[in-house]
């Protein structure tokens, strides 16, 4: 367990497999995810405000509410590069070139990596939160239950998929094989995941959820898992259902108390979960699992 002093709200990390990087007030947190060694790094990257995304050439980490784009040096948390960007969310790469979403505009643009100045010609609208996968963006429209698929050079929509959701629903996981849906709502409801495939542009298959807030479908090794938010007698807490994906059934159902679930992933050998509420970065057994 690794607590994240002076935050408050989404903790913005990323990882390489060995090391994480974790934004605080101010503070870089730099964790060697096998020996949970922590170094502080004085950076410009602050909770519920910053975007973080590796490269080769640094630490990228968007600052939403300052209209700022930073490259920093992962080791120092140095600043590289200090430009202005409104509104900067969701960081994607594209082959060579990075995106980053315009929350403002709700667009999704071209950012050139050695300047950080944005190219205005290469707009895709409506796609600030898309992510990649098989060459194109895809993304759920505010309000709505289409996953579009576009083109970012042409900006052709080449697929329009309707899937079962409620609202503020997205689309993740590992493309080709583990494209889901995912869905938030603020009262825990029945829902249904999708998965999606990318060659037909369809909806493969669907699989039902106990009662959730929502969460995000992720794939850990050969085992495909939901990872959302449940209601118990205490309140909300963070919880892993298992999906066989050959019998569209979940199997198994592992309950994370006392978490405020927002995001995890796999790095040093084990699973890390990020806990909103607790300010804190929690480190268990990929065996647990089992």
């Amino acid at each position: 367990m690794i607590h994240v002093a002076v935050s408050n709200g989404y903790l913005p990390s990323v990882t390489d497999g060995d090391t994480i990087w974790v934004g605080a007030n101010g503070v870089l947190l730099k964790i060697n995810a096998r020996t949970n060694a922590v170094t502080k790094l004085a950076a410009p990257v602050m909770p519920d405000d910053t975007t973080l995304a590796l490269a080769d050439e640094g630490l990228w980490a968007a600052r939403w509410s300052q209209d700022k784009l930073y490259l920093l040096d992962p080791k120092t948390g140095d600043v590289l590069l200090d430009t202005e960007l409104e509104k900067p969310v969701s960081i994607a790469f594209m082959g060579d070139d990075m995106w980053i979403g315009n929350e403002a505009k709700r667009s999704k643009f071209k950012v050139d990596r050695s300047t950080g100045v944005i190219d205005p010609d290469s707009e895709v609208p409506d796609a600030a939160y898309a992510g990649p996968g098989e060459g194109d963006f895809w993304y759920v429209p505010r309000g709505s239950n289409n996953i579009v698929r576009v083109d970012p050079d042409t900006k052709e929509v080449k697929a329009t998929i309707d899937f079962p959701g409620l609202s503020n629903c997205s689309v993740g996981g590992t493309f080709p094989d583990s494209v889901w849906t995912g869905c938030f709502e603020r009262e825990a409801s029945e829902q249904t995941v999708a998965r999606i495939d990318p060659a037909t542009n369809s909806v493969a298959q669907l699989v039902k959820l106990p009662r959730t807030h929502g969460g995000s479908v992720t794939t850990i090794g050969d085992q495909t898992w939901f990872f959302g938010a449940f209601d118990g007698s205490d309140g909300p807490f963070g919880g892993l259902v298992g999906i066989d994906v050959a019998k569209s059934a979940t199997d198994r159902y592992l309950s994370i108390a006392g978490v405020d679930p927002d995001g995890m992933f796999v790095a040093g050998g084990a699973l890390w979960v990020v806990d909103e509420g607790g300010h804190r970065l929690l480190k268990f057994d990929l065996a647990d699992l089992q």
